[in-house]
């Protein structure tokens, strides 16, 4: 049976290819709109055949016809329509309320913390629900969400909500003229209002609180499951769409079979899970780019990357140590033992020595030029990879013994010198600082701050990846890694 990774695998194309995405928004302003997701649910209903209307209506609605004698008439967004709803049967008046959950917010929120107006308890519950519910969103889109759905429940909960019905869509069915069912739908992007369909029942479907007219609660994921079945393209789209603004729960969908049709929304989903485990352990971090995340603050661990490389298939945890003067002079002056121990040395994928004369970022991308004159960029530190246990150790030791040497340098003159001595070490030939020596004669003030510094990079396979998380092990296995490093060098 169709399901639906085998539509994500299908569609993944650039966001602005999707029929439903909207040019002319805000990323955010597409996600916070519900309007445009009902809009397209009902894109979606009007464009099958009746065969597949059919199974639509059953499988959703609850509604078994035959679809080839029918007719129906759409409306979005109105308060009212020409038809005389109560015409209908009480038993073919349908409210169809859907959202990521599934549910009314009345379920996790209970009557007496209403009654108190208990907020700070409420947006607790609420926060709860937003990351179980959405886990791909990261810290920042959590507090949103959160935010915006604490005022609709203030409103609700002070009743000042517009006291009259407006639902997000219609769907009006004819047999022959005559009104057969009337379908009212109501979509919200988080946990549905019990007060808002309440009224909606008895405003626009004209019933009474004892009329047993039928009430349907679906998830975003159920709608989706329906959907891959249908295999449309606007059937797809619409999966996309959802995809895209982050209502599909990925963790339901986990499975080998993403290897083969890896995804930037699910990249992005490992990501943020990874940047939302830097925060809660470090507090502020830097800025993800597209295909990272990276912490810097700590002394002892400085620097954290997480890297999906595409051709690899990998995730990349890159812990390095001493980026900064003052936190390597503080460690080879104080703290560095005398000697390491072999079987404590970390199982890395690679192990970097590096050297640089300022911040390492900006360090690796300083300027120098061309035989024409044109500015180009290159390496100014040097790095060596995959080093073993002995020259690691060998390394450190030396920085150890040469603590005077952290410092800032000034001239052309002390830079060389310091360089030299790593060449004289062994540790690099000189054929690896030339371009750093090349900046130094063409920018003599280029860098000026002496900086040893040492990394560890551990890999995952992506297969490996999606189990640590189905287990909820992905960070503790973050957490191992850096301790091994802490381990080894006894910081």
């Amino acid at each position: 049976m169709r399901n639906v990774i085998d539509v994500l695998a299908k569609n993944s194309h650039d966001k602005h290819l999707n029929v439903f995405w909207k040019y002319g928004l805000s990323d955010v302003t597409n996600v916070r709109l519900e309007n445009n997701i009902s809009k397209a649910f009902i894109n979606v209903i009007d464009s099958l055949s009746d065969e597949k209307k059919g199974i639509i209506l059953k499988d959703l609605f609850n509604v078994d016809i035959d679809c080839s004698q029918v007719t129906y008439k759409y409306y979005l967004q109105t308060k009212t329509i020409k038809e005389n709803v109560e015409e209908i049967p009480i038993q073919n008046r349908i409210m169809f309320s859907f959202c990521p959950s599934g549910k009314t917010w009345d379920t996790i929120i209970s009557g007496d913390l209403i009654a108190s107006r208990n907020y700070k308890k409420i947006k607790e519950i609420l926060e709860n629900r937003v990351i179980e519910e959405q886990p791909q969103l990261n810290g920042e889109e959590i507090k949103e969400s959160v935010g915006e759905w604490m005022d609709e429940i203030r409103k609700s909960i002070e009743n000042i909500h517009d006291q009259g019905s407006e639902p997000d869509g219609w769907i009006l069915i004819s047999e022959k003229g005559q009104l057969k069912y009337c379908i009212i739908l109501e979509n919200k992007l988080h946990d549905l209002d019990p007060f808002q369909i309440k009224n909606h029942r008895e405003k626009s479907l004209k019933l009474k609180e004892q009329d047993t007219a039928p009430m349907v609660y679906k998830s975003y994921n159920e709608i989706v499951e329906v959907m891959a079945e249908i295999n449309t393209f606007l059937s797809d789209e619409f999966i996309r769409y959802l995809f895209l603004l982050k209502y599909i729960r990925i963790e339901r969908y986990k499975t080998l079979d993403l290897i083969e049709t890896w995804d930037p929304e699910i990249h992005d989903y490992y990501l943020n899970k990874c940047l939302d485990y830097l925060k809660s352990q470090f507090g502020s971090i830097q800025p993800r780019d597209r295909d990272k995340v990276s912490y810097s603050g700590s002394w002892y661990i400085p620097q954290i990357v997480l890297c999906y490389n595409n051709e690899e298939m990998k995730l990349w945890l890159s812990v390095y140590v001493f980026p900064k003067q003052k936190r390597a002079k503080d460690y080879f002056s104080y703290t560095c033992p005398d000697s390491f121990n072999a079987k404590d040395f970390p199982k890395a994928s690679k192990c970097v020595l590096s050297f640089h004369f300022g911040h390492r970022i900006i360090a690796e991308k300083a300027v120098i030029y061309d035989e024409d004159g044109r500015e180009k960029n290159t390496y100014c530190c040097w790095n060596e990879e995959n080093v073993p246990f002995s020259t690691v150790e060998r390394y450190l030791l030396f920085w150890k013994n040469n603590a005077e040497l952290i410092r800032t340098v000034t001239s052309v003159e002390e830079k060389k010198d310091i360089l030299g001595r790593l060449v004289e070490e062994g540790f690099c030939q000189q054929g690896d600082i030339r371009n750093a020596l090349d900046v130094f004669e063409k920018k003599p003030k280029s860098g000026k701050y002496v900086v040893p510094e040492i990394g560890f990079s551990f890999s995952w396979d992506i297969a490996e990846v999606i189990e640590l998380d189905k287990k909820d092990e992905l960070q503790e296995a973050i957490e191992k890694k850096i301790q091994t490093v802490r381990t080894f060098l006894k910081i």
